[in-house]
């Protein structure tokens, strides 16, 4: 399923698991009206966003840092999907399907 986001920030840090230097990539969905001729989004953290999350050497950044107020055409069978909690709720959190499997290792 392929679906269109707009890139919120980036932020860096490690897995828990695997104690590899991430990249997270929360992106907000972009919801288009009845004709797709305007699009609503949410230009703020929140826990509606998504989190997109890459292994550093997976070299994502520069993709969505190249032109980061594009939209971004994400294909969701590329990731696992996690709900994660958060202090702002629950969020969809998705995985790349190479650190996924990395975790799945670990664990």
């Amino acid at each position: 399923m392929v679906k269109e986001f707009r890139l919120i920030q980036v932020i860096e840090s490690v897995d828990n698991i695997t104690r590899d230097e991430i990249e997270i990539f929360e992106l907000t969905p972009i919801e288009y009206n009845f004709n797709k001729t305007g699009y609503n989004f949410i230009p703020e953290p929140s826990a509606k966003n998504y989190f997109f999350i890459y292994q550093t050497s997976e070299n994502a950044g520069s993709e969505f840092m190249n032109n980061p107020e594009e939209i971004k055409t994400m294909d969701l069978t590329q990731f696992e999907l996690k709900t994660i909690k958060t202090p702002e709720g629950e969020r969809k959190t998705f995985f790349s399907n190479r650190l996924a499997e990395k975790r799945r290792r670990f664990s």
